[in-house]
């Protein structure tokens, strides 16, 4: 199972700093759950920039995997495997988003 499970500001960082990436220069939270499943649905829905929106300041490894989900369908890969990376997976061409965002949405209705 690819959903996460690294810790809260845990070793995901793969030790970078935060300012590598620009939306991290914002204040960052903990995200509620149906902001992550909102985001999610709107990936859905395809609506990638109301998802990147919810997810962008956000320090959670679920948001990082949602976050690396809206670069990799905008076609940035690059950015998308510095939010994949930071939670420790990897992006699998094998897999289509449609799986991953299904697996993360069943994640988090389990964890709730």
């Amino acid at each position: 199972m690819l959903v996460p499970q690294v810790p809260h500001g845990g070793s995901g960082d793969r030790g970078r700093s935060r300012a590598h990436h620009p939306s991290t220069q914002h204040s960052v939270k903990t995200p509620h759950p149906q902001q992550l499943a909102d985001a999610i649905q709107r990936l859905l829905a395809n609506d990638w920039p109301a998802a990147h929106a919810l997810v962008q300041d956000l320090d959670d490894p679920i948001a990082w995997r949602i976050h690396g989900l809206v670069h990799r369908i905008e076609g940035d890969l690059s950015n998308a495997r510095y939010w994949y990376n930071k939670v420790g997976a990897q992006i699998d061409a094998t897999r289509s988003v449609e799986d991953e965002l299904t697996e993360l949405r069943e994640y988090l209705e389990r964890d709730a």
